[in-house]
């Protein structure tokens, strides 16, 4: 609740007090650090009930995982859904790996999917299909996002051009969007180098926080990219020289995660730079 009125320095301290009181293996209480930046302490707190909110295989296939694998599933989720640290992510990507190895084919590629496209999906670089080896991404200024390689973008654009578009003539639909959707959006968006609809994108669910899905704190990918959404809508809008903006959502990322794990610093390092250039803007 305090979320969805903007209270980030409420819903700060109370997250605080929760991940200090909570006792190990307590249900639910993992989104709350990964929406605090702790994806290392959500650990803690995974429980056998937890592992009904890891995401199904692509085509919706029931699978048996045995719970020490589901388990290691949600730790990558916690880490991929905070964005870092990325020597963790790949750790857990090899250890589950060896723990499927042995697994028919079948069932495996059932439990990979399940287990692994999400968390993919939310650190991998937007245009990860297989291509030319000459058709190498390059970077972005600030804050390093990858721009998709030239011969990708036409086509991409226009894919993401009727998505955009279809939900855009619905504004509901926009503000209504699930984080972890927004967020994968926005970067391709910005990957081909359409900022202006990426800020609409952005904007729409985050100037409605109070339509904010009921399960972002239990789905962990929706509680991490909830703050990295607001950390893309800062940098972008800083680029724009909108200070208002730039300052409102750096200022809530730096809020939020102002107990984040080393493996976050930077991004939270990023916000307060932009607070303090924005610091006596107009509004």
């Amino acid at each position: 609740m305090l979320i969805k009125v903007g209270d980030f320095a409420g819903a700060r301290r109370l997250g605080d007090s929760l991940l200090r009181v909570a006792p190990r293996a307590t249900a639910g209480v993992a989104g709350v650090a990964v929406l605090l930046g702790r994806p290392s302490l959500a650990r803690h707190f995974f429980a056998t009930e937890d592992t009904a909110w890891l995401p199904s295989s692509a085509d919706n296939q029931p699978v048996a995982i045995p719970l020490g694998t589901a388990q290691a599933g949600l730790a990558l989720l916690a880490y991929a859904a905070a964005g870092a640290p990325g020597d963790s992510i790949v750790a857990l990507e090899r250890r589950l790996d060896e723990r499927m190895a042995g697994v028919p084919a079948a069932r495996r590629a059932l439990m990979q999917s399940a287990l692994l496209d999400v968390s993919a999906e939310l650190v991998s670089t937007p245009w990860a299909a297989p291509g030319p080896p000459d058709q190498a991404p390059g970077s972005a200024p600030g804050n390093g996002t990858p721009v998709a390689p030239r011969s990708w973008r036409h086509r991409l654009r226009a894919d993401v051009a009727r998505f955009i578009g279809a939900r855009a003539r619905r504004p509901s639909l926009l503000r209504e969007s699930t984080p972890d959707g927004v967020y994968m959006n926005t970067r391709l968006l910005v990957a081909l180098g359409d900022t202006a609809t990426a800020e609409r994108t952005l904007s729409a669910p985050l100037d409605s926080l109070v339509a904010l899905h009921t399960a972002t704190l239990q789905y962990m990918p929706l509680a991490g990219c909830l703050v990295r959404n607001m950390a893309l809508r800062a940098e972008l809008a800083a680029r724009a020289r909108d200070m208002s903006t730039a300052r409102r959502w750096a200022g809530a990322v730096a809020t939020l995660w102002a107990g984040a794990e080393p493996a976050l610093l930077p991004t939270v390092d990023r916000m307060t730079r932009i607070v303090q250039a924005t610091h006596g803007s107009p509004s």
